[in-house]
This record gives structure tokens, sequence and C-alpha cells, in this order.
């Protein structure tokens, strides 16, 4: 199988190091947000190698979690949930909110305002997350110019098409427009 070629080491270009050792450099990337070049001395590889190597982790990541279903259903929203909250929002599936993190500027001119944010005055990509009422990760979607608003997000994301009647999604104040969600 593919898991199984990667994990064994016989699948794609020459590795300069094991698949477990790749993963651990990923995963000290998204923990502790070490730079590539630090990275790249910590394991005496190039600084394109480990940009290559987080890339294809990054995207592995990616086709790997997107095929599990995070949706819970409402009957396994009402068991889970700690009482106090499901009494305060009995009918709450998630809460949402977008996260915006500083892009480097894009070279291509007509990409320069598709990547500005003027809220953070510089060049950003947003992703809109949503997590249960007791803090599990239920939704991720792609990620979008700093310019897309968040409910230009939810709809672009797909996030609309799962609602079903009587559910409530949390939002903060940058989900104005709350007829996209009736």
């Amino acid at each position: 199988s593919y898991d199984k070629k990667i994990l064994d080491g016989n699948f794609g270009r020459h590795r300069a190091l094991s698949p477990q050792d790749e993963f651990f450099m990923y995963l000290l990337r998204l923990r502790q947000d070490i730079s590539e070049t630090v990275l790249a001395s910590m394991f005496n590889v190039s600084i394109s190698t480990v940009s290559c190597i987080l890339s294809t982790w990054a995207c592995h990541m990616k086709l790997t979690f997107s095929k599990i279903n995070m949706n819970p259903t409402m009957d396994e929203l009402q068991t889970l949930c700690p009482p106090d909250i499901l009494k305060k929002f009995p009918n709450c599936v998630m809460i949402l909110d977008c996260t915006e993190f500083e892009v480097d500027e894009p070279s291509e001119l007509d990409k320069q305002s598709v990547f500005w944010s003027e809220y953070w005055s510089r060049h950003t990509a947003k992703v809109l997350v949503g997590c249960t009422l007791w803090g599990s990760l239920s939704f991720i979607s792609d990620l979008f110019p700093g310019s897309t608003t968040d409910v230009e997000m939810c709809t672009k994301s797909g996030l609309l098409d799962n609602i079903k009647k009587g559910e409530i999604y949390m939002a903060d104040k940058g989900f104005t427009r709350q007829r996209q969600f009736h």
C-alpha cells in the first residue's frame, strides 16, 4: 500500500533522512515553530531538503486526515458534551473562527492585492476552523487569501452544505450575515 511504501522508504526520491526522522522534523516545525534553517542544521541537511520534506509531509497529512469524518452527529454531541455546557447550548454543533497568518508578498502583482489583509495591514492567508463544545477539532477549510471575508470562507469551504435544520453554529463578530446560516 501507499502508506507502507512511504514508511519503508521505498517510494519516490532517495531520502536524506528516514521517514521517522522526517516526521519528527515535521512535528518540530508544527509544534515548536523551529525555522527551516535551524532544522537543516539539526538534521544535517540542506534548507531546500527541509522545505521539500515539510511540504511532502503537509500534503501527506492532509490526504490522510481529509478521509476522516470529524463532524460528530447530534447524538454524539449530546453524549460527549459536558452537561453544564450542553445545558447552555443544547443545539450548538460547532464553534467557528478564522485564523490568519502572515505569508511572503506574492511576486505576481495581481496576487498581492488578493493576499493583502486590511485588518492586519500585511499579506496573509486564512483558514476557517471549527471545533466542538468540548474542544475537539471538527472542521478545517482549505487556505484562502487574506482578503477573503469570514462569511465568504464559510460559503466557499462547503461548510454551509452540511448544516442541518435546528443546528446552531457559534461564531465571533466576523461572521455578520446570520441569514446564510438559516
